[in-house]
């Protein structure tokens, strides 16, 4: 069985340093059973910059816990 969850943010943000800040993307995935298995696909536009460095970085988190 195959269980589909979108979430979708197109608000662009701008930040002056290289600290990281939260998107506002969610999304609540529900498995039908306990032993499901989830694959999370993130497609992320952006570049960030630190002095000469151009980076980009995503963490996942479940709750507040980063995975």
């Amino acid at each position: 069985m195959l269980q589909v969850v979108n979430a979708t943010y197109s608000t662009e943000t701008s930040y002056a340093t290289a600290t990281l800040t939260d998107s506002g993307l969610t999304a609540t995935i529900t498995p039908k059973f306990s032993t499901s298995k989830i694959l999370i696909l993130v497609s992320q536009n952006g570049v960030g910059k630190d002095g000469a460095a151009t980076f980009e970085r995503i963490n996942l988190l479940r709750s507040s816990t980063l995975i």
